[in-house]
Parts: C-alpha cells; sequence; structure tokens
C-alpha cells in the first residue's frame, strides 16, 4: 500500500515537471493518455500543426507584401507620369500656312511673267514634304511640275538649297548624290539636286518649309524661288538671286 502511494506521488511529480516544460506536451498526456508510442505521436502532430500554421501565416504576410509592393509601384507610375505630363507633347512648332504657300506660288509666277521667262511650274512643300500648293502655267511640258516638285523635295529633305547640293556633290561625289536620288525614290520622296529648290526658314531660323521652281533656265527657277519666299516675309537658303 505505502509503494503504491509512492509511485503515484512520483507519477504526479512527473506529470507535472512535464507540464512545466511543454504545455501542449502535458495536455496532450492527460488528454491522451495510454501509452507512450501514443503520446509521442501526438506531440508530433500538434507540432506539425503548428509548424504548418506558421507556414501559412508567413504565407499571408508575404502575399500581402506583394499586394502592398504592387500597390506602390503603381502609385509610383502614376506619380511619374502626372510628373512629366507637360513633357508628352512637345510645343508647338512654326507652320508654314496655306496663305503664305499660295502667295509664294504666285508672287514665283508673276516674276516669271514679269522677267519674261518661260513658263515655269512651282511646288512649295512644308516642313515634312507634304505639298501645301503646286501651280503651273499652261504651255509647261508634263514633266516640269515634277521635277519642280523633286527640287523642293531636295530642298526639304537635306535642309539644303538644290543649288548647294549640286555644289556639294558634283563632280567629285557624283554616286552620293545618284545614290540619294535613288533612295529618294524609293520613299516616294521626290529629288532633284538642281538650282531651283529653295529652302524656306522663319525668322528665328526654324525650317519651314521649301519651294520648288522648274521650266526656266536653272538661275531664273531659282531667282523666281526666292522672290516668291521673300515676298511674303521668309527667309531664304540661298539668300540672294545669281540673276541679282
Amino acid at each position: 500500500m505505502l509503494s503504491m502511494k509512492i509511485f503515484l506521488v512520483v507519477l504526479f511529480l512527473c506529470v507535472a515537471v512535464a507540464a512545466r516544460v511543454s504545455p501542449v506536451a502535458s495536455s496532450s498526456l492527460w488528454v491522451r493518455g495510454g501509452s507512450d508510442n501514443t503520446s509521442t505521436v501526438t506531440l508530433e502532430a500538434e507540432r506539425t500543426n503548428e509548424v504548418g500554421s506558421a507556414e501559412l501565416a508567413a504565407g499571408a504576410l508575404t502575399e500581402t507584401d506583394e499586394g502592398i509592393e504592387a500597390e506602390q509601384i503603381q502609385v509610383e507610375a502614376v506619380e511619374v507620369v502626372e510628373a512629366g505630363r507637360g513633357a508628352v507633347l512637345t510645343t508647338s512648332k512654326p507652320m508654314l500656312t496655306l496663305e503664305a504657300a499660295d502667295g509664294m506660288a504666285s508672287y514665283a509666277i508673276c516674276e516669271a511673267m514679269q522677267r519674261e521667262f518661260n513658263d515655269i511650274s512651282v511646288v512649295v512643300v512644308d516642313s515634312s514634304g507634304r505639298v501645301l500648293v503646286s501651280k503651273t502655267m499652261l504651255n509647261c511640258p508634263r514633266l516640269i511640275p515634277a521635277i519642280a516638285h523633286a527640287k523642293a523635295g531636295a530642298a526639304i529633305g537635306t535642309h539644303a538649297s538644290s543649288r548647294a547640293l549640286k555644289a556639294k556633290y558634283v563632280p567629285d561625289r557624283t554616286p552620293q548624290l545618284l545614290a540619294m536620288t535613288t533612295i529618294g525614290a524609293a520613299t516616294n520622296q521626290p529629288f532633284c539636286a538642281v538650282p531651283g529648290g529653295v529652302l524656306c526658314r522663319d525668322e528665328h531660323g526654324n525650317c519651314i518649309g521649301a519651294i520648288g521652281v522648274s521650266g526656266a533656265s536653272a538661275d531664273e527657277d531659282e531667282h523666281c524661288a526666292i522672290v516668291g519666299a521673300q515676298t511674303v516675309g521668309l527667309l531664304t537658303e540661298p539668300s540672294s538671286s545669281a540673276l541679282g
């Protein structure tokens, strides 16, 4: 009887010590009871559950962090766009008006008539090479308007007068000039490096277009182009006519 009491006391002390070391383990012992194997399995299962819960919690935190990071990226992107909205579009650059282009062509033809040159054709293009005005006197051969267009195209395509192009490339660098002409034809940009294509700028030096004239002699064509552009107040390249 005494030894039974001593056994119970020792067992109670063992249980109390186990409870202090691991509350989960003691709970398992009191609830589960049974053999040592059963208690061990129970402890491992509960520890596994704790680990799984911790992993789920960590995963939830990771997803939350990713969501917060994505929101921050979106906010930063919006701020960048808002800050740079003023730079999305460039400020408007000067453009040649249709009225000015029409006046240029008309003045050039009037100059040819007053000087009694051969009939001419006049083409005025804007800074992109788009034809704004094309005027042709009645007795011009069929090819002349196309040549006038090509002279204007050469000027606006290189930002140099067609006379300057001829002086630069002929005769020493003629193959380069032929290559430029071929490329222009292949890309639907008429190109002819013969005097008569005049580059036009505004008072601030902005390139705003070109005027091409053909039908008379090369110097006469250029003269009419210069007169037409300068009469409406534009600066020209060349700045003066070879005819004075």
